[in-house]
């Protein structure tokens, strides 16, 4: 049995808002707990026709939203999710209607030939960054290949790291693997739109995991920072990044190997451990045994 990303973990001010906004994206609202055991109050995990999970927590104080902030993707942590769609108009459509903004400053499009790209970012009704983006054609190959039957595709979800190389070892540890690279320092600036910086430079490097895959973005221009607004889960927002796996005690000696810098560990409870990794991102490892779901 292998390490697999169980779920995506955010914390959201209104249940039933959010879970209106993410079905408009292709989420449904999941039937049982896939072998994790979770509250029957204030959670709600989402899966898509691909698999990828959501889990949606109601943040305990509603005082305490980002009041539709978003992150800046030169935080240390996490930083958007991502979504290949097909029917990008409808899409947008789809995300203003169901409580999102859209942030028309932030959009870049390229056409070349017969063919064109479009992406923009929006936020959730947290003001979670949302990527969403299209061809023309659709669905060519890459990471612009598409899920047949499928119209809006998750693709991925970004990390900003202080390191390149040391968190794509910790995620190797973690049942990643090396996948497509964008390299954005040449010429400087090419993505000051949607990163909302000047001169902006950094690496993107994906990592694959089956059909789950994560953006490590190692910031050159402008450094990586830490800000602790959105590091300290004491707002609505990105929480955490769930992991089943066969064993907690080995997956950690080998996590522990490949990361430096971590805050004290959580004691192991219920099945699960959490900690921290080289970023700040909160991981949550949980236990599941062969042929239990």
């Amino acid at each position: 049995m292998s390490i697999s990303l169980a779920y995506r973990g955010l914390y959201v001010s209104d249940l039933a808002a959010s879970v209106h906004f993410y079905e408009a994206l292709g989420f449904a609202v999941a039937s049982g707990n896939h072998g994790h055991v979770e509250p029957q109050s204030g959670v709600r995990t989402l899966r898509n026709e691909q698999g990828i999970g959501l889990r949606l927590m109601r943040f305990p104080n509603p005082d305490g939203c980002t009041n539709r902030k978003r992150r800046p993707m030169t935080a240390l942590g996490l930083t958007h999710l991502n979504f290949y769609v097909e029917d990008y108009d409808e899409t947008l459509a789809a995300v203003s209607k169901r409580g999102g903004d859209i942030a028309a400053e932030t959009r870049i499009a390229y056409m070349q030939d017969d063919s064109s790209m479009d992406m923009i970012y929006c936020t959730d009704p947290d003001g979670i960054r949302v990527e969403v983006w299209t061809t023309k054609p659709y669905g060519p190959g890459g990471f612009s290949s598409a899920v047949p039957g499928v119209r809006r595709k998750f693709s991925h979800s970004g990390i900003c790291v202080r390191d390149l190389d040391q968190s794509i070892a910790f995620y190797q540890s973690l049942g990643f693997a090396l996948d497509e690279v964008f390299d954005y320092r040449d010429p400087p600036g090419q993505l000051d739109l949607m990163f909302e910086e000047e001169s902006s430079s950094a690496i993107a490097q994906m990592m694959r995991n089956g059909d789950d895959v994560i953006e490590l973005l190692q910031f050159f221009n402008p450094a990586p920072r830490y800000v602790e607004e959105y590091a300290v889960p004491v707002r609505a927002g990105f929480y955490d990044l769930g992991f089943y796996v066969p064993s907690i005690l080995e997956a950690r000696s080998k996590l522990y190997g490949a990361s430096q810098g971590w805050a004290e560990d959580q004691p192991v409870h219920n099945g699960s451990l959490r900690l921290l990794d080289p970023n700040g991102v909160r991981i949550e490892l949980i236990e599941q045994k062969e042929g239990v779901l």
